[in-house]
């Protein structure tokens, strides 16, 4: 009787040995796409967090940096957009010597004794920020959108981030 158990025993080793392995398999699986353990203790917690910080920026900075998409928007706003509004604007006209002997003379109230051109180079520099000022505000404004864009790419890219977010929900 123990000869015969014994050989079924040793008949079913095998499939037991592969349910085994199959389930080890399947919890592994599972076990990955949950993500991995958070810790209790607070140098653990704030591991986890540097650690998700870290793989989000180095996926930001990738985007920034032209290894993945998005960060050649950037570049377009300033080389491209920003320059062909600066040109856009009619600074020769501005800048022209006519002008700036005006604003200074103003500036002195049109006494000649009185040589202090300060005040008239104040409004010169005053009025040519004032003249880019909407090209300059149109580029940080686009430069804002496309960075908020490349944080929410980063954002998905980064696996963890959704496993902390679903920590955060459940310890609410």
């Amino acid at each position: 009787m123990s000869q015969h158990l014994e050989t079924v025993i040793k008949s079913r080793i095998p499939g037991i040995q592969s349910l085994i392995n199959k389930t080890i398999a399947e919890l592994e699986t599972e076990l990955s796409r949950l993500g991995k353990p958070i810790a209790a203790d607070a140098g653990g917690k704030l591991y986890t967090i540097m650690e998700i910080c870290r793989i989000f920026y180095q996926n930001f900075r990738e985007h920034l940096d032209g290894v993945r998409t998005g960060g050649d928007k950037v570049y377009n706003v300033f080389d491209n957009q920003l320059s062909a509004a600066l040109k856009r604007l009619q600074f020769d006209r501005q800048l022209s010597m006519e002008n700036i002997r005006k604003l200074i003379i103003e500036a002195d109230g049109y006494q000649p004794h009185l040589i202090a051109p300060e005040q008239g180079y104040r409004r010169l520099i005053e009025s040519t920020l004032v003249t880019i000022r909407g090209p300059a505000e149109a580029a940080v404004d686009a430069t804002h959108s496309i960075l908020k864009d490349l944080v929410h790419k980063a954002m998905s890219e980064t696996p963890v981030y959704s496993h902390l977010c679903l920590y955060c929900s459940c310890t609410k």
